[in-house]
C-alpha cells in the first residue's frame, strides 16, 4: 500500500501559542501512525527569495491517513 505524506508550511505569529501547539502535535501524529520526517525553518533557496516560515513533512504508513483530518483532499484514497 502506498504511503501518505503531509506537508505543512506555517508562519508563526504567536510564539507562545505555537510552543503549546508544537509540544502537542507529535503525540497526535504518532497516534495516527505518522512520524515527522522533516521539521525546521531557515530553508535556503536555490534561486530567488522565499518567505520565512516553519515547514514540516509527516509520513504515514498508508494513504488512509485521512483519519487525522477527514476533510483532507491531499490524501489519495486507494
Amino acid at each position: 500500500m502506498p504511503k501518505g505524506y503531509f506537508f505543512i508550511e506555517i508562519e508563526i505569529t504567536d510564539p507562545a501559542a505555537y510552543e503549546v501547539y508544537r509540544t502537542s502535535v507529535p503525540d497526535i501524529i504518532a497516534a495516527h501512525g505518522g512520524r515527522i520526517l522533516v521539521r525546521g525553518e531557515d530553508a535556503q533557496p536555490l534561486d530567488g527569495v522565499i518567505p520565512h516560515r516553519r515547514r514540516v513533512i509527516v509520513e504515514f504508513d498508508s494513504c488512509h491517513c485521512r483519519t487525522l483530518n477527514p476533510a483532507s483532499k491531499w490524501c489519495r484514497i486507494g
